[in-house]
């Protein structure tokens, strides 16, 4: 049941923005995400690097020192 209301959603919102805004909406929508994946460079800057100051570690197995 819940598989089949993601499944209209899927389909009624793309419609749904082109009938309301026409193609230039899907168009943008469509840029907006390509240009994301093709951009993002998968490093942690500042706080979300270091997680307040401590090593995250997430690259080990071992878990960050207090």
């Amino acid at each position: 049941m819940l598989r089949a209301l993601f499944f209209l959603l899927v389909l009624l919102v793309p419609i749904g923005l082109v009938y309301a805004f026409g193609v230039w909406i899907l168009l943008a929508s469509f840029g907006l995400a390509a240009a994301t994946l093709l951009f993002s460079n998968r490093k942690g800057r500042g706080a979300e690097e270091t997680q307040g100051g401590r090593l995250t570690g997430y690259h080990t197995t071992t878990t960050a020192s207090p």
